[in-house]
């Protein structure tokens, strides 16, 4: 009986110099571009979030805005508040940030669909208070 084959070419063909350096050239190329494919999405909202507005609308191919307004950043975390999604993510998602426990969140809500959302796993205390009225 032969041995079994690990890939789509056998042990003789790997053998040959011109087939084995053939094959490492297409797993190297598929390598590339599939780690371009999934890096390529979060350069492209990294670029988009040192971006101006402006610049976004007048050359939005340019692969980097020709004035990195870093200060988005620190914008983002005082106007828009995203540190408070950020604990939020936190508190859902880690076991140490909060306790998701699905009866308790079944029956604190009045509809049993919103159990499913985030708001109905977080575990009292709420991050915040104010959206508690609603």
């Amino acid at each position: 009986m032969s041995e079994p084959m690990t890939t789509f070419t056998s042990s003789n063909d790997l053998r040959r110099p011109g087939t084995a350096f053939a094959l490492r050239a297409v797993q190297v190329l598929t390598l590339l571009v599939l780690v371009a494919i999934g890096i390529g999405p979060l350069y492209w909202t990294v670029k988009g979030a040192v971006s101006s507005p402006t610049e976004m609308v007048t050359n939005p191919l340019r692969l980097w805005p020709a004035e990195a307004e870093l200060g988005n950043f620190a914008r983002a975390f005082t106007e828009l508040h995203v540190g408070r999604y950020l604990a939020n993510t936190v508190t859902v998602v880690t076991p140490l940030g909060g306790r998701v426990e699905l009866p308790q969140a079944y029956y604190a809500s009045d509809r049993p669909l919103a159990s499913l959302t985030a708001q109905g796993f977080v575990e009292r205390p709420r991050l915040w208070p104010e959206r508690e009225a609603m």
